[in-house]
């Protein structure tokens, strides 16, 4: 996941607690709005996280391809 699906994925919960008749669409564009005011600072534990997941996807992808190249 990006850096923003790990931020809506801690976020949605409380926004739709908030807000319980919000549509979809309506807490999608709560987030978007989020993550555009949110620091750089508050922002990179997300991005810390997402590429440490990406990092993991990588090495899983590559040994997956090892096996399907045997």
């Amino acid at each position: 996941p990006t850096a923003f699906f790990l931020f809506a994925k801690d976020r949605r919960p409380a926004i739709k607690q908030a807000q319980p008749e919000a549509k979809v669409t309506d807490v999608a564009k709560i987030l978007g709005e989020e993550w555009r005011n949110l620091a750089d600072n508050s922002k990179l534990k997300y991005q810390q996280e997402a590429h440490r997941l990406k990092k993991i996807y990588d090495q899983d992808k590559a040994k997956f391809e090892a096996r399907q190249n045997k």
